[in-house]
């Protein structure tokens, strides 16, 4: 996290980290397009609106689950604290 991309200095579990998050928000990305496409093609009403609201849910389960990941995987206490400290201010 940080400048450990632009540095160079990245911790095997930031790689991970880092391809990890990029393929879920991939995932988020085309799910937010795909149920905005098809809402406005088909005009869905009523309680399909709001099942299609929300799928895009389910890949930020996901980038939580990919970040809990990474702090077990992380073998570095101060970098695990940052990571923790950053999420408890965002």
């Amino acid at each position: 996290m940080g400048l450990g991309w632009f540095c160079g200095a990245k911790s095997k579990a930031a790689r991970r980290y880092t391809q990890r998050i990029l393929s879920v928000m991939s995932v988020y990305v085309l799910t937010v397009l795909a149920v905005t496409r098809f809402v406005r093609v088909h005009h869905v009403t009523g309680h399909e609106v709001y099942f299609l609201a929300a799928l895009p849910t389910i890949p930020i389960v996901g980038m939580l689950a990919v970040v809990g990941l990474y702090l077990h995987e992380e073998l570095d206490e101060f970098q695990r604290m940052v990571t923790v400290r950053s999420l408890l201010w965002a």
